[in-house]
């Protein structure tokens, strides 16, 4: 790409909101990957709310069966855990709990133009409070609105995502001033991924960072198809050394995406694997 660093970024989002392919139609596939595309840099909110109604992640997290009756906590644990506060973002069970019936009647419908769907009577409109924030009964879908609102604009929000930034970007073991300092700037503009990355990428810390990463599997690829110019004659090909590699893309199960740290890759197999693709591409 001629836009390394926003595609960078998709890939970044793509593990963050992280959907294995699985028995999932390429058509919600497609949908979840541009959705993430088209604000990769732009601003968080769109981001959570993109997913929140993605079909795909819906499907996924069994949010598509979540009910009044029969309140599925699934997504709304993740979405706490993985995609805004953090494990130690300072949430309850309860909040779990009040997060899946803030939640329910957020569904898929083949008849409108995204997939998405809110059906009123699915919905659980007695009141809630999630954080500490009171909703009133009575609500229908502004009950899902209103606790992503509240998630998006919470300090350790902030705190989570620019820490996993500095973790793609700087090193295995960013500073706490670096997470800190980003996390700043992105309470100040009020989630924009921009400023944010230039905080990060322009700082000290970035600066000395060559050599701090271990490359994945997918950067590991790219590096060698450049390096050895390599055409394939089938697409499969790529397909396959991927999978040898252990990072196909869509391949990894559970929600919070391909790891990012080096110990989760050093292996005798997976340095194996490394050689045997690079030597498969210079044949």
């Amino acid at each position: 790409s001629r836009r390394q660093l926003y595609e960078r970024m998709v890939e970044f989002w793509a593990d963050h909101f992280n959907i294995p392919a699985g028995d999932l139609s390429h058509d919600v596939l497609i949908m979840h990957r541009e959705g993430l595309r088209r604000h990769a840099l732009g601003n968080f909110r769109d981001l959570v709310s993109g997913t929140a109604q993605s079909p795909a992640m819906l499907y996924y997290l069994d949010q598509a069966y979540s009910t009044q009756e029969h309140p599925n906590e699934n997504y709304a644990r993740e979405l706490l855990e993985l995609h805004t506060l953090g494990v130690d973002g300072g949430y309850s069970e309860t909040d779990v709990l009040e997060a899946a019936r803030a939640l329910t009647g957020w569904t898929v419908h083949d008849g409108t133009e995204t997939g998405f769907y809110f059906d009123a009577e699915a919905h659980d409109s007695q009141p809630k409070t999630i954080l500490g924030h009171s909703m009133p009964g009575g609500r229908g879908i502004e009950d899902g609105l209103h606790l992503l609102s509240i998630i998006v604009n919470h300090p350790a929000t902030a705190r989570f995502v620019c820490r996993k930034l500095c973790l793609r970007f700087v090193s295995d073991a960013p500073s706490d001033a670096l997470i800190e300092s980003a996390a700043q700037v992105w309470q100040a503009n009020h989630g924009e991924i921009v400023p944010v990355l230039r905080q990060i990428l322009t700082s000290d810390e970035f600066l000395q960072s060559a050599g701090q990463k271990l490359r994945r599997p997918l950067d590991f690829f790219i590096g060698a198809l450049r390096a050895t110019q390599t055409r394939p004659s089938d697409e499969w090909q790529f397909y396959v050394m991927m999978e040898d590699l252990g990072q196909l893309p869509y391949g990894w199960n559970p929600p919070d995406g391909y790891p990012d740290t080096a110990s989760a890759w050093i292996s005798s197999a997976g340095l194996l694997a490394r050689w045997n693709s690079a030597m498969a591409l210079t044949h």
